[in-house]
């Protein structure tokens, strides 16, 4: 499917990181898709696939580790601080229960 969702869960399938090292966590996996869904919804900075350059889905790197995300001890997204995004906030963002700070930038 050509869908963010399902994408994303594509993405979180074949996902060595995800199977062998959150797959024990529900709400890391919730967590790891709404942080894929908002990627591909504003998936206009691709720069941030390379490991030197943030890290997203990157395959063997915490989401907590990818750049605009910090994260709490218990590794639970609490803020996203993000600028030069294109494209749409996706509803899945809801899905991240201890974000506490979205402060995005949109790109002109």
């Amino acid at each position: 499917t050509t869908s963010r969702q399902g994408l994303a869960f594509k993405w979180l399938m074949e996902n060595e990181y995800t199977r062998t090292v959150v797959v024990s966590d529900d709400d890391r996996v919730v967590q790891r898709f709404a942080l894929v869904v908002f990627w591909y919804a504003t998936a206009q900075f691709e720069f941030l696939l390379d490991d030197d350059q943030g890290g997203w889905l990157t395959p063997d790197m915490s989401e907590c580790d990818w750049l605009f995300i910090s994260c709490d001890s218990q590794n639970a997204v609490v803020a996203i601080n993000a600028v030069n995004l294109a494209g749409s906030l996706a509803p899945e963002i809801a899905l991240l229960t201890s974000l506490s700070l979205l402060k995005i930038q949109y790109s002109d």
